[in-house]
């Protein structure tokens, strides 16, 4: 199986630099929200502020929630995540939406990126460098803040020898 990222033209986030990325997740086996809850704890602006197993409670808990990234399985209950995608891009402020899916045809891809999915990623061996390449697309790590938390971290560890 081939893995495709698709990656729509990210729009301007520098509001996000310094401050969390409200996250909510989808997805409606537990197993899958579980790993992607665990991948994106590696970057530490995520912030879960909910999660939901389809697509009729994603949609109302998103549009309440107003999250700055929605991570959203294709082929859901209720509602699938086209639907979702399409109904959260109408909001004022609608999320970046990153499209999590194991169906990986022309079909899917284009539905989603059709309906506002700003990225397209399959669940796959690589999904974690998937995720990490669109999250840098979308909300690139201020630089400056790492290199000074990696400076203090390096005084704090010779500062002891």
């Amino acid at each position: 199986m081939k893995t495709k990222t698709k990656i729509q033209s990210p729009p301007n986030h520098d509001e996000f630099t310094g401050r969390a990325i409200r996250t909510f997740l989808a997805d409606d086996d537990p197993f899958v929200l579980a790993l992607l809850a665990r991948l994106l704890a590696r970057d530490p602006r995520i912030t879960i502020i909910g999660s939901a197993t389809d697509g009729r409670k994603a949609l109302h808990s998103a549009a309440m929630s107003c999250p700055d990234l929605v991570l959203t399985d294709l082929h859901m209950p209720m509602v699938d995540g086209v639907e979702v995608t399409r109904w959260l891009k109408q909001l004022r402020n609608p999320p970046v939406i990153f499209m999590v899916t194991s169906d990986d045809t022309p079909e899917a891809l284009a539905r989603s990126l059709s309906a506002g999915a700003d990225a397209f990623l399959v669940k796959a061996a690589d999904l974690h460098i998937q995720l990490q390449m669109a999250m840098e697309g979308f909300f690139p790590a201020d630089r400056e803040q790492e290199k000074q938390a990696q400076n203090q971290s390096y005084e704090l560890v010779t500062a002891t020898n």
